[in-house]
């Protein structure tokens, strides 16, 4: 039994005591008429019930190998560390005090994986043993099903309301100026394009209404929008070190043996050679899983999702012994598969990341239809297996979730390659460029992985070349960039440069072309470079410069084709490659015309 929990009645009452005291000192600085009155005992109530309840809760989750039954969260986390960016410093998230020491609007982003509602999680426990503030965990994707019809105090107030409080909201409110609250935002990159665009100016402006309050929201990496969140410090999350990854595994309630010889191999040479998969939270349980099941790691994020799958397919409990469970469906492997890849790819497309049960099951019963397996199966079957037997969704409270949304990713893509060239390209065109396209590079990665030969003649270069025939002429650097970026927005107070895009598809497309064909530029060489040819030309101009501008400046051409230079090389080889394309199809035509 953990700290928390062994004092948790006492850390409540000392928290609540401390609020009360708070709210009463922040009520008697009102001028008289703006003074109001505050239940105590029945706050001190509701305020009880809602902490114990929601403390409860949030100290026991399940997980990818805690898939049926939920562990004590202290169990298993390590908290990761976090990098504020100016100076690359990292800095601990053990307590919950230095993460609000750095400001009180924080942006906690990192890719899939790396633990981020798990770090949230952990700031509203701490917050509580800390007795200062009252933590508030709010779900952004629950506010997909208003479809952006969301009041910010109405859902905060639910939030807390689902917990046991059962206090007046007009009440609560007039307390939110008082300071003495932690508003956790959860999964901003969870919500549908269209939610998150009504959502962003009401979550922005709550935090200014009552800015003297702590404001954490977390989030996938994004930007071209968060770049204009001026008052939020955007923070980090940093890989594991292979102290870490060792912490997390030795916490794991798994198998003694299996463990130890998998830490032994992780001081060997594993982590070193493996540290894109072990140093992130999510991959490395998986490396565990394929390494108790006597597989070799793979070396791509693809096939090591299908080796983790297979291992949740075949296996029950790897933590008490492996054996084979009867599917409630019957399917077989590669049919069980095909549906759930079918689910994945019209969820993912349709930016659902939750479900009701009669949304899944609508899902199901498509993927039945249009897979036309020639066993028979139910949906309801179907759905027990995902979510009792191979784990890929849990149910959280009346919905259904993905235990991770990379497996969704993941499946997405392993049904389009399933697909036809053609229905593969009328699918990609059917994708304006409304949608989040920031949201579809996990897939993409997947997709080109998955289809290594046919990503780029199928979905890059039909999409390009009308693109590259544009760009052709004498200003051909400039009408290229000028197709993915409008404008450059001067340093900011972290030094940081950013770009108006001009296409968000275009963008993410173009930057799913292998790294391999780009040339790396050193940062600070390429920072020097704008630092001096700002000074030089543009230092009282406006924040954002129009890049026609910019190349039409004395030297503003070299600068152009040198800052971007990753950009032309990319687009040198990827024009070379649709050049090669056409000359392959040329001639496999005039093969086929001899025959």
């Amino acid at each position: 039994m953990n700290e928390l929990q062994e004092a948790g009645v006492q850390i409540i009452t000392g928290l609540i005591c401390h609020y009360l005291d708070k709210v009463a000192d922040y009520i008697k600085s009102l001028p008289p008429e703006k003074q109001f009155c505050l239940d105590q005992e029945e706050i001190k109530k509701q305020l009880n019930k809602y902490l114990s309840t929601s403390f409860d809760h949030f100290n026991k989750t399940k997980t990818l190998l805690y898939k049926n039954e939920p562990k004590a969260f202290y169990s298993f986390f390590v908290s990761p560390n976090i990098d504020q960016g100016k100076d690359r410093k990292e800095i601990s998230t053990i307590s919950s005090k230095n993460v609000y020491s750095l400001g009180n609007h924080l942006l906690i982003t990192g890719i899939g994986g790396m633990g981020k509602s798990m770090l949230m999680r952990h700031l509203f426990l701490d917050t509580i043993k800390n007795k200062e503030m009252v933590p508030i965990f709010i779900e952004l994707r629950s506010f997909n099903e208003c479809g952006g019809n969301v009041d910010i105090v109405n859902a905060v107030y639910g939030a807390m309301h689902q917990y046991g409080f059962n206090y007046p909201k007009e009440e609560l409110e007039k307390t939110f100026a008082s300071g003495q609250y932690v508003f956790l935002f959860d999964g901003f990159d969870e919500l549908k394009q269209d939610v998150a665009v009504a959502v962003e100016p009401k979550l922005l402006e709550f935090s200014r209404l009552y800015n003297g309050n702590f404001f954490v929201i977390s989030s996938r990496p994004n930007d071209n929008l968060f770049v204009s969140w001026s008052e939020f410090i955007e923070l980090k999350t940093m890989p594991l070190t292979e102290k870490q990854a060792i912490e997390l595994i030795d916490r794991l309630d798994y198998d003694e043996t299996i463990k130890q010889k998998f830490i032994d191999a992780l001081s060997k040479e594993l982590f070193s050679k493996y540290k894109s998969f072990a140093s992130n939270p999510l991959l490395l349980t998986i490396m565990l899983m394929s390494f108790s099941s006597g597989g070799e790691i793979p070396n791509n994020a693809s096939d090591f999702y299908e080796q983790a799958f297979s291992a949740l397919f075949k296996e029950h409990d790897a933590s008490k012994g492996v054996y084979i469970r009867e599917k409630h469906c019957k399917l077989e492997y590669l049919d069980f598969k095909r549906i759930l890849a079918h689910v994945c790819l019209k969820s993912f497309l349709a930016s659902d990341y939750s479900f009701t049960k009669d949304t899944i099951l609508k899902y199901i019963d498509n993927a039945k239809k249009k897979c036309c397996l020639p066993v028979s199966f139910t949906a309801e079957s179907f759905l027990k297996d995902l979510t009792d037997t191979v784990c890929m969704l849990v149910k959280d409270g009346t919905k259904y979730v993905y235990i991770h949304r990379s497996f969704q990713e993941y499946f997405a893509a392993y049904y389009t390659s399933l697909l036809s060239d053609d229905d593969q390209k009328r699918m990609f065109d059917s994708l304006d460029d409304d949608r989040d396209w920031i949201g579809l590079s996990a897939y993409l990665s997947f997709l080109k992985l998955l289809e290594p030969n046919r990503y780029y003649p199928t979905i890059i270069y039909p999409y390009f070349a009308p693109i590259i025939e544009k760009c052709s002429g004498k200003e051909e650097s400039l009408n290229l960039i000028m197709s993915i970026y409008t404008g450059i927005r001067k340093k900011d107070e972290d030094c940081h440069y950013s770009f108006l895009v001009s296409s968000i598809k275009t963008h993410t497309l173009f930057y799913s072309i292998d790294d391999s064909a780009k040339t790396l530029i050193p940062r600070k060489r390429n920072m020097d470079e704008a630092d001096r040819f700002f000074e030089k030309n543009h230092a009282n101009g406006p924040q954002i410069i129009n890049i026609r501008t910019v190349y039409h400046l004395p030297g503003g051409k070299e600068f152009i084709e040198s800052f971007f230079a990753d950009i032309i090389s990319r687009y040198s080889f990827l024009k070379k490659k649709i050049e090669d394309e056409g000359k392959r199809k040329a001639k496999t035509s005039s093969f086929i015309d001899e025959l």
